[in-house]
């Protein structure tokens, strides 16, 4: 479907038609009173004169023709396979050498009637394949998210679903990485499903700017999620430990 609007208001249309009608209705009267053309000659000139006032006055509104086509597409899906080798370090490895692929492949063939269906593998760098060797060294969820808000940006990219084992050794952590909010997240957890006991680094704070030879505080945030005894954290400045706390008990939690 096509249609005409104008930069200008309409209204000005009607006053320049009016112009160039008075225009040339003054000069065909000069004409008519001098009698050197014929009536009808003079006649035709009237009507040229005034369909060119009207052709200049539709250029001076500057109009433009948009055209708009409705064109149907499905939303888009992607489905994210984590490409790492610590997908195969558990006892379920068999199932996703031999027959994992297959079976993600026929669900998502089920989706492909309401979706159009993406796949890309995410290891080490982001593939747009859908073989799963699980052969990277790593897992970069950061250049995923990167991959995703730059490739499908302005795109009709309604769903994601990422199937890993949520193991992240490069890039940015999961919680400071960010995407649209219209596309839905989707996750399938992969690999050794069993809770370890484990305590982790949950933030470091400094200050931003500190004076050469100066004492500055730094804050740690641990969390753990089990209790543990006898706990030594310790900083290090090179190999030369700056600070070092002893915790007797350590509770479920975050401290």
């Amino acid at each position: 479907m096509s249609t005409i609007i104008f930069d200008s208001s309409i209204y000005l249309f009607f006053i320049f038609v009016a112009i160039g009608f008075a225009l040339t209705f003054l000069l065909y009267n000069k004409e008519r009173k001098q009698n050197y053309i014929s009536s009808k000659t003079l006649l035709i000139l009237f009507v040229l004169i005034l369909i060119s006032f009207i052709l200049l006055s539709i250029f001076l509104l500057r109009p433009k023709i948009i055209k708009s086509e409705l064109v149907e597409e499905k939303p888009i899906l992607l489905f994210a396979q984590d490409n790492s080798r610590s997908i195969l370090s558990n006892e379920d490895s068999t199932f996703y050498e031999n027959f994992y692929e297959d079976s993600i492949k026929s669900q998502l063939e089920e989706l492909r009637k309401f979706y159009d269906l993406r796949t890309c593998v995410f290891g080490q760098k982001i593939l747009k394949d859908t073989q799963f060797s699980f052969e990277d060294n790593s897992t970069n969820f950061d250049q995923l998210y990167s991959f995703i808000n730059i490739k499908y940006h302005g795109t009709n990219l309604t769903d994601l679903v990422i199937a890993s084992d949520g193991i992240v050794n490069m890039g940015k952590d999961l919680p400071y990485l960010s995407i649209s909010p219209s596309i839905s997240v989707n996750t399938i957890l992969l690999g050794d499903t069993l809770q370890y006991d484990d305590i982790k680094i949950k933030s470091i704070n400094n200050n931003k700017y500190a004076l050469l030879g100066n004492d500055f505080p730094i804050e740690v945030t641990l969390a753990a999620n089990n209790s543990f005894k006898n706990i030594k954290v310790q900083l290090f400045s090179g190999k030369e430990i700056v600070q070092e706390k002893k915790f007797k008990t350590f509770n479920k939690g975050i401290k």
